[in-house]
């Protein structure tokens, strides 16, 4: 079982990646969004700038990141936008820290 965890967090221009055996638990998915998290649809695996690659994943970001006050996560919210191929200027915003999970089938099963 392979995966890979990119850390996107506000400010950040490049994601922290991570390759992991196992998926984080509910605990380690709380504290990298700091608090509550949710489901973000749509993502796409990124590899290298300008290089995408279509993958299943599953991100989450902080279920009240707003209300919150958390910084905008510009990077995160323009990689969703993209792979959701909708326009910046009519949809959400992600705030916060925004964790991204992809990997093979067995890896994916276990989320």
């Amino acid at each position: 079982m392979k995966g890979r965890l990119y850390l996107y967090r506000p400010g950040d221009d490049r994601p922290k990646v991570v390759d992991l055996a196992r998926p984080p638990n509910t605990s380690e998915l709380q504290y990298m969004v700091g608090g509550e998290f949710e489901q973000v649809p749509g993502f796409l695996e990124y590899g290298e700038p300008g290089q995408m690659k279509s993958s299943d994943c599953v991100a989450f970001c902080n279920a009240n990141g707003k209300d919150q006050g958390l910084d905008y996560n510009e990077e995160a919210t323009v990689l969703w936008c993209t792979a959701m191929a909708m326009d910046l200027s009519g949809w959400d915003r992600l705030c916060g820290t925004v964790v991204v999970l992809c990997g093979d089938p067995a890896f994916m099963r276990r989320i």
